[in-house]
């Protein structure tokens, strides 16, 4: 089934969507997904319709990675000036360990409340072909 990620709604056939482009999470998703059986095989797509609001939010999601990258920044000159502030070796891996995982929490909060992902950029028209349509399980659905 084809979905709009903005509206999550179904697309009607005919109409014109931007096919989302796969990328790490995506495919982070969809194979978590596969694992926990939960995965429906959905192609993701923005309408033109909802085109100005996922601009919008897709802005947002690279303006708050552009933040988190600066704080993370600043978390690790912090870190590092304290390391060659007189940290004994043990102290310096400590603070190393600890500055890693600050940085995925960080990364991971960005992503998990602010992700958007890429779309092509042109659009496709959606439809099917003889009644049929490919999923992303790589299986023919009749639509109806």
């Amino acid at each position: 089934m084809k979905i709009d990620i903005i509206s999550k709604e179904p697309l009607a056939p005919g109409s014109q969507a931007y096919r989302i482009k796969k990328d790490f999470i995506i495919n982070t998703l969809a194979n978590i997904k596969k694992m926990l059986k939960t995965y429906q095989g959905n192609e993701l797509y923005v309408s033109k319709q909802n085109l100005e609001d996922y601009k919008k939010r897709r802005k947002e999601f690279e303006k708050s990675l552009m933040w988190a990258s600066v704080l993370v920044a600043l978390i690790w000159f912090t870190g590092i000036l304290s390391i060659l502030n007189g940290a004994n070796l043990n102290q310096a891996i400590n603070s190393l360990i600890s500055l890693i995982l600050i940085t995925l929490l960080v990364l991971f909060a960005v992503v998990y409340t602010r992700y958007i992902p890429d779309i092509h950029s042109e659009p496709e028209t959606i439809g099917d072909v003889d009644g049929k349509e490919n999923n992303d399980k790589g299986q023919t659905e009749k639509s109806g």
